[in-house]
């Protein structure tokens, strides 16, 4: 059941690789936290800024394929985060921005808002960069 709820176990799966990936990059991480990873549970696994990422990216993705432009996607999604979170002044900077360009990079720096928003830390750019572009490849693969 929660499989279907959280997007089957492939995403699950590949979340963790992902997560496990980031994880050893730090050499903090020890092999507790890599057994931690695999035995996280689903709503763990989706919490995590990687699993953010995803969701976000997912959302975009099925709106755009209903037509709508990249500031009403924005806007779409950033409402729903509005219901469950607070009000940022940043997003107004952002949908501006989309606006103005209308291109990838806009969307790009929305999720990596979400990420300093939802979780208050700064991810590094690079990893950040690096996980986004992998999520959306898996993504657009699994849906061609």
């Amino acid at each position: 059941m929660f499989d279907i709820l959280f997007g089957g176990k492939e995403k699950i799966d590949f979340l963790k690789k992902l997560i496990e990936k980031r994880a050893l990059k730090d050499r903090h991480n020890t092999i507790q936290s890599l057994r931690d990873i695999k035995q996280a549970s689903n709503l763990r696994i989706i919490g995590t800024t990687e699993g953010t990422i995803y969701t976000i990216i997912e959302q975009f993705i099925y709106l755009k394929k209903q037509g709508l432009s990249l500031p009403m996607i924005l806007t779409t999604i950033e409402d729903k985060r509005k219901k469950i979170g607070h009000e940022s002044e940043d997003f107004s900077f952002l949908l501006k921005d989309a606006i103005e360009k209308q291109n990838k990079d806009t969307f790009q720096a929305y999720c990596y808002y979400r990420i300093i928003l939802e979780y208050g830390v700064e991810m590094d750019v690079d990893d950040f960069n690096e996980i986004f572009i992998e999520i959306t490849r898996y993504i657009l693969s699994r849906n061609s």
